[in-house]
């Protein structure tokens, strides 16, 4: 390619700086000071203003310091009693005073507790110091419900034995108000467990604790098998067992007579009963030798021994023994070569008034057989009751094998229905039945039978169902059932 010509850029001239003209400042003239007057002369403080100003200022701070120490010393004060005023100090307090050494017989009091029947503050007193002894009690804050009172319950390790309540006498109300608590009210947690039954003869009266117990109070009725044998007109011996439950100790029992003299008592701990001690009739040598005679004769009777007239001399010819004796069958009996009496013994001898005496005796008889010479030995154990007849002398009306010196009991069933007796009277102990009232039904249930309370291992009171008879209330008892006291009361459900 042909090369191009070079162009050539024209040179442009630098402008020169042009010189400035020089401004003058101004030239201020400097002020000049100009002459001060001097201060007017101050004129001199009174002294008795001075004096005033001061005073003023100490009665101020002695007023102050005053009115300060007043009123620290009021809030002092009032924020003790505020601070003693509080339940969590008060409740405290009032333990101490009545349960740190407690005075039962004021606690008693001050609970508001009736005495009752047969036990009061003595008793009670007896009852808690057996019972709490040394030991320390605790107390423990517990709802009050609405009242706005404070209550706590007192405990003897984890039984509760009492409650205590504090109650605002101020009604305090407001930041600034101070209450004043107060013990106002004082509870025991006490039952009654122990239960006592007392025996003794009928037409005697006891007492417990000085208190002579009712007639609604027996609870059984014991009568001697001998009662059955005596004729009409001889007095019975019968024995009243009496019940008396809710009592806190074992109470001091005293028995009499019709004639008021004190009978001897006894007193089983094992099952909490006392019993008058029943007099035992001294027995005679003569009625000793008279009723082992009769019992000889009759044994040797039966064995052929003896004749008619010897049984007549010791027995009531009018009477059943007597006739059954001679209505015996004979004919059967072994003869023997000798005939020996061994063991001889006289029990239970019972007068039953001036004319009628009853005891039980027993022998063996022993028999020595003609073949071989063998001893055959017979063990003959009878009840005899005498009287005296129209001679002076006595004679056996009555014999039998049966231990009369034994006891048959009749119970008392008291049937109850929302709190209301209906029905309760005494049936015998072995009976093997029993005839329970029949009562209406609640509509909607169904009734199962009739019940007894009876406390649980942990002294809860739980239901037992013991009778369940048929729609007319009658009810078969099952083999072997000794039936004790009891009140019944329906179960539905």
């Amino acid at each position: 390619p042909r090369p191009q010509p070079v162009r050539e850029m024209p040179v442009q001239p630098r402008p020169v700086a042009q010189p400035q003209p020089v401004r003058e400042m101004p030239v201020q003239p400097r002020p000049v000071a100009q002459p001060q007057p001097e201060p007017a002369p101050r004129a001199k403080r009174s002294w008795k203003g001075t004096l005033i100003f001061y005073l003023c200022c100490l009665i101020f701070v002695f007023v102050f310091y005053v009115g300060a120490f007043i009123g620290l010393n009021f809030l002092k004060d009032w924020l003790v009693k505020f601070e003693a005023a509080q339940p969590t100090v008060k409740c405290q307090e009032v333990f101490d005073q009545l349960f740190a050494d407690p005075d039962w017989e004021e606690l008693y009091e001050l609970a508001g507790m009736e005495a009752g029947s047969y036990e009061g503050v003595e008793a009670f007193a007896s009852f808690m110091d057996a019972k709490v002894g040394d030991s320390e009690l605790t107390y423990l804050e517990t709802s009050a419900g609405l009242s706005g009172d404070k209550k706590y319950v007192v405990s003897l390790g984890e039984e509760k034995l009492a409650t205590f309540t504090l109650e605002d006498k101020n009604d305090a109300q407001g930041m600034t108000a101070v209450p004043d608590w107060q013990l106002s009210g004082v509870e025991f947690f006490l039952e009654g467990q122990e239960r006592f039954q007392i025996v003794m003869a009928e037409g005697c009266t006891a007492y417990v604790n000085g208190t002579a117990l009712l007639d609604d109070q027996v609870v059984a009725r014991r009568i001697s098998r001998a009662d059955q044998y005596l004729p009409t007109f001889a007095p019975r011996t019968r024995l009243l067992v009496l019940e008396v439950s809710g009592l806190l100790t074992q109470p001091t029992v005293e028995i009499r007579d019709a004639g008021g003299t004190a009978q001897t008592v006894t007193f089983d701990a094992a099952t909490g009963t006392f019993t008058q001690e029943q007099t035992q009739d001294a027995l005679s040598e003569e009625h000793r030798k008279l009723a082992l005679d009769a019992v000889k004769t009759y044994a040797l009777y039966m064995s052929g021994k003896a004749t008619r007239a010897d049984v007549g001399k010791y027995f009531d010819k009018n009477s059943d023994t007597y006739a059954s004796i001679m209505d015996a069958d004979l004919n059967w009996v072994q003869k023997g070569s000798e005939y020996t009496f061994t063991d001889e013994s006289v029990t239970n001898y019972r007068t039953h008034g001036d004319d009628i005496f009853s005891v039980r005796v027993s022998v063996d008889l022993n028999i020595t057989r003609k073949e071989d010479g063998s001893v055959k030995t017979t063990d003959i154990t009878q009840s005899l009751f005498f009287a005296k007849n129209a001679n002076g002398g006595w004679v056996c009306f009555e014999m039998t094998a049966v231990d009369v010196d034994q006891w048959t009991e009749e119970v008392k069933l008291t049937f109850v229905k929302d709190g209301q007796i209906i029905t309760e009277g005494f049936l015998d102990a072995e009976s093997t039945s029993v005839s329970c009232p029949v009562i209406s039904v609640p509509e909607g249930k169904t009734f199962k039978g009739w019940t007894v309370e009876e406390k649980d291992e942990t002294g809860r009171t739980v239901l037992r169902l013991v009778f369940t008879p048929d729609e007319t209330g009658n009810m078969i008892l099952p083999a072997g059932t000794v039936l004790t006291p009891m009140t019944l009361s329906p179960l539905f459900e």
